[in-house]
């Protein structure tokens, strides 16, 4: 994607966010990212360089970087298991979070996941505009909320998919 109008504009965006007690990022930390030991801060530096480095490269853009991983979500063989809880706690510890907000991998309604640890906010959209069918979160004075394409407001306390 040299010299990609969509890549100039990426390059701008944080890979990873936090806002007072929430993470942000698209996919996830998988075990190996997270060994990394890497701060927000050059997170965010090494994607806005765009700059080839063969072991950054494999670490950031392969499918167990944080713009792939799938595993707080999904649970798959290949490349990964789902993650354990233990490493949820540990993304949350090394960032001084509690709790961590995805999209990436689709889900058919926000959720949490984690014991209300991870929300999953990678929603299917509806075709139509204004049908209520497409979702999004909305957090307002730490209060967490679902809302629609029509402008409702729901409680988010909805299934957690935790692991028994």
């Amino acid at each position: 994607m040299k010299n990609s109008i969509l890549l100039d504009w990426l390059t701008t965006k944080n890979i990873v966010t936090v806002i007072g007690k929430y993470l942000f990022l698209h996919g996830g930390f998988s075990p190996d990212f997270l060994a990394a030991d890497l701060s927000i801060d050059f997170i965010n530096d090494y994607g806005r360089k765009n700059e080839y480095d063969e072991q950054k490269h494999d670490l950031f853009y392969n499918a167990l970087g944080p713009l792939w991983y799938r595993g707080l979500v999904m649970d798959t063989t290949v490349p990964y298991l789902k993650a354990s809880e233990d490493h949820v706690n540990k993304i949350l510890e090394r960032y001084n979070v509690s709790q961590i907000i995805i999209g990436h991998t689709p889900v058919s309604d926000i959720s949490y996941d984690y014991n209300h640890k991870v929300i999953r906010i990678g929603v299917i959209h509806g075709n139509d505009k204004f049908s209520g069918k497409t979702s999004g979160l909305l957090i307002e004075n730490n209060i967490i909320n679902k809302i629609n394409d029509l402008g409702e407001k729901f409680n988010i306390d909805i299934v957690d998919n935790s692991r028994q």
